[in-house]
This record gives C-alpha cells, sequence and structure tokens, in this order.
C-alpha cells in the first residue's frame, strides 16, 4: 500500500540511526503528494464527484449514500484533536482524496479511535474508488464505481450488495465479507491471512488468492472461477456451471456444489485424501464426466478431501 509503504521505509530508517522505543513504535507518519492542497476538519460540497480517494490509518471507514445533493466527510474521535490530526481533503477536479492525518503528522496519541464517514448522493455513479487502509475496519453500503479497489493491511473489510465493473480488494491481514451485485468484468480477491466471505449474482472473470484462512464463495453465474488456497477449506456453490473453474488448494478440503443438471469434465487430483461425489459420472482415464461433460473443472489438492455435493 502506497502510504503504508512510506511509514516503514522511514521506520527502517530511523531504526537503523536511533533505538526503537515503544514511543517511536507508536507513531504514525502520513506523508503525501500535494499536501499544501488539502485543508483540516469536516467536509462538504455540491460539486459532482467522479472518483473517491480514501486512505485511512485506524479506526473505521464508512462510505454509504444519503438522501442530500452533498458529498460530505464527517469525522468523530473519542479524544480532542488538533488541527494537524483531523481528517484532511482535497477537491481536485473530480476527484475527492481523503487522508487521515495532516501530511507528514506523528499521530501518536494513545486510545485515540477516529470514524470517518462519507455520504454521497443516492445518483453517484464513481468511475474509481480507492481505499487504501493499514488497520481500520471498512464497510462500503451499495456503492457503485466502474473500479473498486479496496487496500487493507489489517482491519475487516465489508462491501454490501457494492456494483463494479473490476474489484481488486487485497487484505494482508482481515477478514472480507463481500457482496457483489449486478454484472461484473472481473473480480480479484487476495488475502494474505484472513476468511473470505464472497457472494456475487454476475461475474465474467473471479480469482481468489488466499495463504492461510477459509473461502466461502456462492455464485450465482461465472464465465471462469480460479481459487488457490495454501492453507485452509474452500467451499464453492455454484447457480450456474462456469465454463472453466480451476479450484488448487495445499492444505484443506474442497467442497463445490452444483447444479443438478450440470454438465462437466472433471480432472481431480487429490494427493493424500478422499473424493466423493454426490453426482453419478463415467471415468475415463484420469478425468470424470458428469453428464454432457461440457464445462472444465479442474481440482487439486496436495492435503485434503475434495466433495462434490448438488445444490439444493
Amino acid at each position: 500500500m502506497k502510504t503504508n509503504a512510506k511509514i516503514m521505509t522511514a521506520l527502517t530508517a530511523a531504526s537503523m540511526i536511533f533505538p526503537l522505543t515503544s514511543c517511536v513504535l507508536s507513531y504514525n507518519v502520513n506523508v503525501y503528494d500535494h499536501a499544501g492542497s488539502y485543508t483540516a476538519g469536516d467536509f462538504e460540497t455540491t460539486d459532482e464527484i467522479t472518483d473517491l480517494d480514501i486512505d485511512w490509518s485506524s479506526g473505521t471507514v464508512d462510505v454509504s449514500y444519503h438522501d442530500k445533493d452533498t458529498v460530505s466527510v464527517t469525522e468523530t474521535c473519542n479524544v480532542e484533536l488538533k488541527e494537524a490530526q483531523q481528517v484532511h481533503t482535497w477537491l481536485d477536479g473530480k476527484t475527492l482524496h481523503i487522508r487521515f492525518c495532516k501530511s507528514g503528522e506523528n499521530f501518536n496519541l494513545d486510545n485515540a479511535e477516529k470514524k470517518l464517514e462519507v455520504k454521497l448522493p443516492k445518483n453517484t455513479e464513481l468511475k474509481s474508488l480507492s481505499y487504501d487502509g493499514s488497520s481500520a475496519g471498512s464497510h462500503f453500503d451499495s456503492i457503485y464505481a466502474e473500479n473498486f479497489s479496496v487496500d487493507t493491511s489489517s482491519g475487516a473489510a465489508q462491501l454490501d450488495n457494492c456494483s463494479a465493473d473490476i474489484f481488486d480488494i487485497d487484505a494482508s491481514s482481515g477478514n472480507i465479507y463481500f457482496t457483489q451485485t449486478g454484472v461484473s468484468s472481473k473480480i480479484n480477491v487476495d488475502t494474505s491471512s484472513g476468511s473470505l466471505s464472497l457472494t456475487a449474482d454476475t461475474v465474467a472473470e473471479l480469482n481468489t488468492d488466499s495463504s492461510s484462512g477459509k473461502m466461502e464463495l456462492d455464485i450465482a453465474s461465472a464465465d471462469r472461477i480460479t481459487t488457490e488456497c495454501s492453507s485452509g477449506d474452500v467451499e464453492l456453490r455454484l447457480g450456474a456451471m462456469p465454463s472453466e473453474t480451476i479450484m488448487d488448494a495445499s492444505s484443506g478440503d474442497i467442497t463445490l456444489w452444483i447444479p443438478k443438471d450440470a454438465g462437466f469434465t472433471a480432472e481431480v487430483d487429490t494427493a493424500s485424501g478422499s473424493f466423493d461425489s454426490e453426482v453419478a459420472f463415467t471415468k475415463k482415464g484420469d478425468t470424470y464426466v458428469f453428464g454432457s461433460g461440457d464445462s472444465k473443472l479442474d481440482i487439486d489438492t496436495s492435503s485434503g478431501d475434495v466433495t462434490i455435493k448438488v445444490a439444493e
């Protein structure tokens, strides 16, 4: 993440010169470009916003629509803040940038909990939404953006009934709760440590990757699905059979629910684990043919069971 990379670089360099103390470790140094263009405090405008750019270090972030014709940015905190510690905003044409505090500010208030609330007019259709969070929980309620990007280091991300052409979700350590509506051309979700719960209406291409954590995927319609999980169970429910589905798990069980009339050809490789299917199939060499055999299914697990069930 952009800001955090700068934070870590600054702290690493400082640790080589000065002994680290608990005070230094509590610092949250925010450095960003065009610092002189930002203003402190809450913000409101009737101007059209097409792009939303949020970088928030800790606390909570909530983005939603309201019935007013204004875009509003409101911050609350359980402790009194100096101006430099307040939310900073910059309206650059039709792009609204939101930052945690003043650029270069050492934010080291004990037990401070900053809450950010962003409200958009109901008819707002963003071209892009970019959220970069360090250890903040984030919630996006029914938001539409052509390109929707969420990048969080530590903190749960919740997207409720959100729509986009392209979703790009990346979490280092934190759970993801994601409900997609409408039609998306691509959804990419990457988690290092944390569970993923994803429900989607229609997506052309879905890619999910988890180093450690359970995946629960409920996909009504997709053309191509790829899931990779190094350590954790994967559960995939399909409303319709994609043309191609690839599922890979190093250590964990794979459970797939398919439509009862699904037709596909499957290659299943389990180095250490069982393979069970509720659906009748014909075995041809190393492949299993279900129904018409039209779609392609590839399942590979190093250590774990594979189960195919019929969706109710």
